[in-house]
């Protein structure tokens, strides 16, 4: 679902799924609270939905009762970047539903050149 709303540019749903105090950590800066983030996805990426394609491949998952955290290796490809990068997540469950507390994203080649 995620990764969905994300491909596709649906703002509504992709908030959705952060906490409203979510924070996310990337090489770009440091964004605080669900409008900030979404604020940051869609100037950065969102603007190029529906040509982005992401795929996350999660390795370590562990979950404790209503909290769940988890590292991944990620690609996401706009028709300005390709980025390659890892990251880890921490999440909560709250009346049913999951909610991203936080995401913190490390790029394995930070200075590789964007696409032409």
């Amino acid at each position: 679902m995620l990764a969905d709303a994300f491909e596709q540019g649906n703002a509504a749903v992709l908030a959705d799924c952060f906490d409203p105090d979510i924070v996310l950590y990337t090489p770009h800066g440091e964004f605080r609270g669900r409008a900030q983030v979404m604020e940051y996805l869609s100037q950065r990426l969102l603007k190029y939905a529906p040509n982005l394609c992401y795929k996350m491949t999660p390795h370590d998952v562990k979950n404790y009762g209503d909290a769940l955290w988890y590292s991944y290796d990620y690609t996401l490809d706009s028709p300005k970047e390709h980025l390659v990068g890892y990251g880890m997540s921490m999440c909560h469950k709250e009346n049913g539903h999951w909610y991203i507390l936080n995401l913190h994203n490390f790029l394995l080649k930070p200075d590789a050149p964007e696409k032409p």
